[in-house]
C-alpha cells in the first residue's frame, strides 16, 4: 500500500505541470514501456508454451470484459491529439489509428507472454506469476511494465480531466487538480483494493457509459453539426446500435458480478 501511495503522490504532482511538460513525461514513459515489453519478450520467449495459450473455458469468457474495456479505453487521448495537432488536422486520424494499434500490440504481446509462461497458474497481478515462474529479473521487468502502463494512463486521463474542469467549468487549476486526484484516492483507500475487480467495475461501468455517450454524440453531430470535421465517418446506425447494446449488456453484467 505504501508503494501505491508513493506512486500516486509522484504522478499527482506531475499533473500540476503544464501540458507540454506532462506530454514529455508521457512520451518518456511510453518509450520505457516499449523497452520493458521488449525485455519481457526476450527473457520469457524461451519459456513460452503455446499449449497454455490454447486453454479455453467458455464459462469464463465474459470475466475480462470490464478489464479489457478499461485497458483500451483511450478516448480521452483524442482531445490531447487534437490540441497537439492544431493546424495539422489531417494527421489526427492516422495518429489515432497508429496510437490505438501500438497499444493493442503491446497488450496482446504482454498477454500472450504471460499466459504462455504461467498458463492456469496466472496470478491476479500477472507480474507476480511471472516472477514465480522465471525469477526476480522477470518480476522486476513485469513490475516496471505495470508501473509504466498505469503511469501513462494516469497522466493522460488526469490531464484531460484537469483541463475539462478548468476550461469547461471555469474551476481554478488547483481545485481542478484536487478534484482529479481525490476520487481515485478515496476509492483506493475506502472502497476497494481488489486490483482486477476495481478495473473491471471501472471499465464495465465508466467506459460503458462513455461509449454510449460517444456513439450518441456522434449521431447528433452527424445530424445537426454545422462545421466541417477533420475527418468524416458514415453514420453507421446498425453498428452504433450494436455497440450501445453491447455496452448496456456489459454494464448489466458488471453490476450483476458486483452484487453477486
Amino acid at each position: 500500500m505504501t508503494y501505491s501511495l508513493i506512486f500516486f503522490v509522484v504522478l499527482s504532482l506531475l499533473l500540476l505541470l503544464e501540458i507540454k511538460t506532462i506530454k514529455i513525461f508521457g512520451l518518456i514513459i511510453v518509450c520505457c514501456l516499449l523497452l520493458v515489453v521488449l525485455a519481457i519478450v526476450i527473457l520469457g520467449g524461451t519459456s513460452l508454451k503455446f499449449a497454455n495459450v490454447n486453454y479455453t473455458e467458455i464459462s469464463n469468457i465474459f470475466i475480462p470484459y470490464g478489464v479489457i474495456l478499461f485497458a483500451y479505453g483511450g478516448t480521452a487521448a483524442v482531445v490531447t491529439v487534437r490540441q497537439i495537432l492544431r493546424r495539422n488536422e489531417k494527421k489526427i486520424m492516422p495518429a489515432v489509428l497508429i496510437g490505438t494499434l501500438i497499444a493493442m500490440i503491446i497488450y496482446v504481446v504482454f498477454t500472450v507472454v504471460v499466459v504462455g509462461i504461467t498458463g492456469k497458474a496466472t496470478t491476479e497481478v500477472a507480474t507476480v506469476g511471472l516472477g514465480q515462474a522465471l525469477g526476480p529479473s522477470m518480476l522486476l521487468f513485469g513490475n516496471l511494465f505495470a508501473l509504466f502502463a498505469m503511469g501513462s494512463v494516469f497522466l493522460n486521463g488526469g490531464l484531460i480531466l484537469r483541463e475539462f474542469y478548468q476550461y469547461d467549468f471555469r474551476i481554478h487549476k488547483i481545485w481542478a487538480w484536487l478534484l482529479v486526484i481525490s476520487v481515485p484516492l478515496i476509492l483506493y483507500l475506502f472502497v476497494a483494493q481488489d486490483f482486477v475487480r476495481t478495473m473491471g467495475v471501472a471499465g464495465g461501468l465508466a467506459y460503458g457509459i462513455t461509449g454510449i455517450v460517444i456513439v450518441s454524440l456522434f449521431w447528433k453531430a452527424k445530424k445537426k453539426g454545422d462545421r466541417k470535421p477533420e475527418f468524416s465517418l458514415p453514420r453507421l446506425k446498425i453498428v452504433g446500435s450494436v455497440l450501445i447494446l453491447t455496452f448496456v449488456l456489459g454494464m448489466i453484467y458488471t453490476l450483476a458480478t458486483v452484487i453477486g
